[in-house]
């Protein structure tokens, strides 16, 4: 008995599937628009956290906190583009 594939072997299909995964990947490992401008933080913890951004342009003080209530999520626009810190703790200082 003589096994015979039903799938082309030829070299143009070689190259399609080749274009194809490429595709595939690429908009796979591509990442949405806004992910590079939205920090989202879920606090799952019980109980609430406090939250800073730090830019290296500015000096901010423990008091500019922002409190991240327990089993709520909070969304921040990052400004400029990026280079910002994200301070979390689980006491205001």
């Amino acid at each position: 008995m003589v096994y015979r594939s039903t799938m082309p072997t030829g070299l143009p299909w070689r190259i399609v599937a080749t274009v194809l995964s490429f595709i595939v990947v690429f908009l796979g490992l591509t990442p949405p628009v806004s992910a590079a401008d939205e920090i989202i933080i879920t606090n799952n913890c019980p109980y609430d956290m406090w939250m800073w951004v730090v830019s290296p342009e500015e000096i901010v003080p423990d008091y500019a906190h922002q409190i991240v209530p327990a089993g709520t999520t909070f969304n921040h626009i990052m400004r400029g583009g990026g280079g910002q810190v994200i301070k979390i703790r689980d006491l205001p200082t």
